[in-house]
């Protein structure tokens, strides 16, 4: 379980840019974060409620956005952690699908995403 949460914060580290338009609202970013304050706290619901935002907000920047990546990926953490694990398979199988589509092909962000599947 430790390489699901470095992996899903790895790729939070890479992530640093909120648009214009979420001026009036948390930015990507903020989201993020205070999901992942929740999920530290082990507040797993907030965490989720946070996430699901970021993933409404990165899927504005395109498929192939890493945040989108990131957000998908700490969400299915959550799903993991709350034992809902179809659900934590399909984001895994959607974060996985995406990064390779935004790639090309196999890289170490691949490798890791494909460990979170088992």
């Amino acid at each position: 379980m430790s390489a699901l949460v470095n992996l899903q914060f790895f790729l939070i580290l890479l992530l640093a840019w909120a648009p214009e338009a979420f001026s009036q609202i948390p930015s990507w970013d903020g989201q993020n974060d205070l999901g992942f304050q929740a999920y530290e706290k082990g507040n797993y619901l907030e965490a989720e409620k946070y996430f699901l935002v970021g993933i409404g907000q990165a899927e504005q920047f395109g498929d192939s956005d890493p945040r989108l990546i990131t957000a998908l990926n700490n969400l299915a953490a959550i799903y993991t952690r709350e034992g809902k694990f179809a659900a934590a398979e399909s984001l895994y199988q959607r974060t996985l699908s995406t990064k390779i589509a935004g790639s090309g092909g196999m890289d170490v962000g691949v490798a890791l995403l494909e460990g979170n599947l088992g």
